[in-house]
């Protein structure tokens, strides 16, 4: 039943939307049941309701309900975003200013004009990313500066180099940041006032009832000290936010006056965000903060470790070569004390990467909150695209699974789609979920959607989705697949032994010109195949590879793709490019106020036929160096065989019937990728290594192996 300590209208109302947006009843009844449940508690005054766009929302949202197969009550627009109050707060945090003092995050929050008495909850969106940022700290080497696997003479010098590094040129001196943001005093206020980064947020939640907010990180924008990604003093000022709205932390307003949410706040928060804003919300929702009662994490980083490392791999995210956290404090260091913070950033944050080495550490340690989930914390909806480059699929797959151990109610999204925001392709179902999970977990309106399927999957044509109740689906099977001499890969685990070698060129290129399109081996990379499938295989988890290699050179590294051989008509995205096409209803969400748009730039489908006849499903690192686990570096000499067992990026993948599963080993992984500007077409290097001498790399088979997570079709792997 519907909890009554809150105040929100619920509705359950029968209607569509006709094609021009306008409402139409329809004769679909309404279970008594929902009937019997509804409350209209009177957050805004009656007039409200009235306000043609206000009404029109309403109208929308009693559609999309109609619509659902089993209708549940919901909160119904009834406040006009137009008479939406607007306020800023700058609350006071256990963190320290470079002076010492305590610093302050500002938080600057929209809410609806409630009627005397009405208290409601909170939505905040936490960004580092609301000041003008700009890149100000150099790039790291992204080459291999000494032989990392020598001879052994090279060795103990080798050692004594990695563990007494000589100092680097880092400076972060920062200039005066150019005012290009929605912080600047000269943007229109209605700019500053579009909450979050979501521009549907505020017209859609306030009209609902809710309050929305969005948070400078500490650092950065408005918000006091220094930036220290994942830290807990970044923690420490989200969870400020979240005991401002309880009445626990001080909170000042732009005079200086102290300034309280006591009148309207009932306390229950919600943190949402995607990317570095994800981040901040995870870090929200493991400090134990009372009343932040769930998040939104969508592409967030859960453990910074794994952001730029994989298996003791300093791995590039998003192609963004000789990029560290370090890099990444700066680039957002917009706030009020940065050209005080640079020695704390050097200090704090560049000594103790560990680079040399990749070893996960002690400063690793406090920024992994996937090791840091309990079964009290807030609930969790996760949202991943499965081709994310930017925050691998990893990082939501793992926390995934560390929320499951524990016990936390969660919702999962496994999307197709690379660094995205789910409205861009899901552009309907996203703020309708959104507003039945905040109705649930914010306004104790006992709406069912916990008792729905927990997973929601993409397919590969892009327009299917299907549910399960686990990720990967019960039932999936490991399927180990052993390399063989003659290029094949097969379930014998009984073939005879051999050694294959390959050369890394140390020459960054592009992927196409690294492999053999047709499945083959060739000087450049070691390649084995299933014979063509009898059938489908869908493979859903975290695949990984064990392979006793040598390395000759100055690499340590072992790159593993995992590909689909044969042509195929692929799906992929395109971006709207023409504000007209944003018109219709299904592009907008909420109530349509001049100067704030409640349109969302969702993405168009095309297809395209792949001509490389071959696509990459996915790919893992390791360096060989890491063989005991990425806390510890061993020293691995020249032609020393050496065994590798480690894991790729999760997929979400079915191979067609027909085509062909591969492993291609490689040594380092540069793909160059195309990134399209004005002036042209430039590249980037990807993911690890940097041009230098070459590499061998030398693999054992008969021994080596992939293992794959297969749901479907594990007989097709039996030939």
């Amino acid at each position: 039943m519907r909890h009554l300590h809150e105040r929100l209208v619920v509705i359950a109302i029968a209607g569509a939307l006709t094609a021009s947006g306008t409402a139409t009843v329809s004769a679909a009844p309404v279970p008594a049941a929902i009937l019997a449940q509804n409350v209209d508690s009177g957050t805004c005054d009656e007039s409200q309701a009235q306000v043609p766009s206000v009404a029109d929302f309403r109208a929308q949202v009693k559609a999309a309900q109609a619509r659902d197969t089993n209708p549940q009550p919901e909160t119904l627009p009834q406040c006009d975003l137009s008479q939406a109050i607007t306020e800023t707060v700058n609350i006071e945090t256990p963190a320290k200013r470079p002076d010492g003092t305590p610093a302050r995050v500002q938080l600057r929050l929209k809410r609806p004009k409630t009627l005397p008495g009405v208290k409601i909850p909170t939505i905040i969106e936490p960004s580092p990313y609301n000041g003008a940022t700009q890149d100000t700290l150099g790039r790291h080497a992204n080459s291999f500066a000494v032989d990392a696997t020598p001879p052994l003479g090279q060795a103990i010098h080798q050692w004594i180099a990695d563990t007494f590094p000589a100092a680097g040129a880092v400076d972060p001196n920062q200039e005066d940041l150019p005012v290009t943001n929605k912080l600047d005093p000269a943007v229109a206020a209605a700019v500053k006032w579009d909450m979050t980064y979501e521009p549907f947020s505020d017209n859609y939640f306030v009209p609902l009832g809710y309050a929305v907010a969005d948070l400078d990180a500490l650092g950065t924008g408005k918000s006091e000290g220094c930036v220290d990604p994942g830290s807990p003093s970044e923690q420490a000022g989200v969870k400020a936010a979240v005991d401002w709205l309880n009445g626990r932390a001080t909170g000042y307003d732009e005079n200086g006056d102290k300034l309280t949410a006591d009148d309207w706040s009932n306390g229950r928060t919600a943190l949402k965000g995607k990317s570095y804003d994800g981040a901040l919300a995870v870090e929200g929702a493991a400090s134990g903060v009372e009343g932040l009662k769930t998040i939104v994490d969508v592409a967030g980083i859960s453990d910074w470790y794994g952001y730029t490392r994989s298996n003791g791999v300093v791995v590039n995210p998003d192609g963004s070569g000789g990029y560290d956290l370090d890099n990444l404090a700066t680039y957002v260091s917009t706030g009020p004390d940065r050209h005080n913070c640079n020695d704390r950033i050097k200090a704090d944050i560049t000594a103790n990467l560990d680079r040399n080495t990749g070893n996960r550490n002690a400063f690793w340690d406090t920024r992994n909150y996937t090791g840091k989930v309990t079964a009290d914390q807030p609930s969790v909806f996760l949202i991943q695209g499965m081709q994310d480059s930017t925050v691998r699929p990893s990082q939501a797959t793992e926390y995934w699974q560390a929320l499951q151990k524990a016990g936390v109610p969660s919702k999962l999204w496994v999307t197709q789609g690379q660094h995205f925001r789910p409205y861009s392709q899901r552009p309907n179902e996203y703020p309708r979920q959104m507003h039945r999970w905040f109705d649930y977990w914010l306004g104790g309106i006992d709406n069912g959607i916990m008792n729905e399927p927990k997973v929601d999957v993409q397919q590969g044509n892009l327009t299917t989705w299907t549910t399960q109740d686990s990720w990967p689906a019960a039932g999936a099977t490991a399927e180990k697949l052993t390399f063989a001499a003659d290029g094949s890969l097969r379930k014998d685990p009984k073939l005879p032994f051999a050694r294959q070698s390959m050369t890394d060129d140390g020459v960054r290129k592009p992927l196409d010109t690294i492999i053999d399109h047709s499945g083959g081996s060739n000087a450049q990379s070691l390649a084995y195949l299933t014979p063509a499938l009898g059938e489908d295989v869908t493979l859903q988890g975290t695949p990984s590879f064990t392979v006793n290699a040598t390395l000759d050179g100055p690499s340590p590294y072992l790159t593993a793709l995992l590909v689909d051989y044969g042509p195929a008509e692929s799906n992929t995205w395109r971006t709207k490019t023409s504000m007209s096409s944003y018109s219709t209803l299904n592009d907008c969400f909420g109530q349509v106020v001049d100067g704030n748009s409640p349109c969302a730039h969702p993405y168009a489908i095309y297809k395209q036929t792949n001509p490389a006849d071959y696509t990459v499903i996915t790919r893992g690192w390791a360096d060989i160096r890491h063989w005991m686990g990425d806390r510890q570096q061993a020293i691995v000499l020249d032609r020393q065989p050496t065994t590798m067992t480690w894991k790729a990026e999760p997929a979400n993948y079915t191979v067609p019937k027909g085509h062909r599963i591969g492993v291609v080993l490689m040594s380092t992984d540069e793909e160059q990728v195309a990134i399209y500007t004005g002036s042209g077409i430039t590249y980037t290097p990807h993911y690890t290594g940097a041009d230098n001498d070459p590499t061998t790399l030398t693999a054992l088979t008969g021994f080596s192996s992939v293992t794959l997570p297969v749901t479907t079709g594990s007989e097709a792997l039996k030939g």
